[in-house]
């Protein structure tokens, strides 16, 4: 591929990313149907309308909201886990409901599920584990989840002109980097033509 080529030749290193997407009919455990993808590149901030990928409100919501003892409640934001006395087990919740008002959830369980980094934030707030200080290497919270391995590319092209293919894959599996239309094709013509990268003094690599 043209992106691909250019970024070796400018000394990155280019790799494909796994995607939670269903590669053909199927039927998870929960009795939740999944379509199969069909590569159209637009997973990231987009819903699916073939039910391919692995987020919950696809794979999990259906079937909870057949359980009659399931309740919704939307436009919430929880702000912390409650603990009991010792420190050591959940007891439930306190969130912000929809009018603005402080409830406490209690619970048997709870589950911390709200992606990575409100994952963190959320153990953070509510005293939960050592945070993670990276002068001294201690503390164990947040320490794995500084990052997260995605990012995005915008691309403008000028009027009937067709450089990529709109069914080119699952997720964000292209492109690791923000660079506009002309910086990115000059530097695929640059790359393929043997020649030295943007402002690179080293000599054009063999090919």
């Amino acid at each position: 591929m043209l992106y691909g080529k250019a970024a070796e030749a400018v000394g990155y290193h280019p790799y494909n990313m796994p995607s939670a997407n269903t590669s053909g009919p199927y039927t998870n455990p929960y009795g939740v149907q999944m379509g199969p993808c069909n590569f159209c590149g637009f997973c990231s901030g987009y819903a699916c309308y073939m039910y391919s990928k692995a987020s919950p409100n696809v794979n999990i919501l259906p079937a909870l909201r057949m359980d009659p003892r399931f309740e919704l409640r939307t436009q919430c934001q929880v702000t912390r886990i409650n603990l009991s006395a010792d420190g050591k087990t959940a007891t439930g919740v306190t969130y912000i409901d929809a009018t603005g008002g402080e409830v406490v959830q209690p619970a048997d369980i709870v589950a911390v599920c709200s992606f990575q980094f409100n994952n963190v934030r959320m153990l953070l707030l509510s005293g939960i584990g050592k945070p993670y200080d990276p002068v001294t290497n201690t503390g164990v919270v947040g320490k794995n989840f500084a990052f997260q391995n995605m990012a995005t590319i915008k691309v403008f092209f000028d009027k009937n002109q067709h450089y990529t293919n709109n069914f080119m894959g699952a997720g964000a599996t292209v492109s690791r980097w923000t660079i506009s239309t002309r910086t990115i094709l000059t530097m695929g013509r640059r790359a393929l033509s043997g020649a030295r990268p943007f402002g690179s003094t080293n000599p054009a690599p063999n090919r």
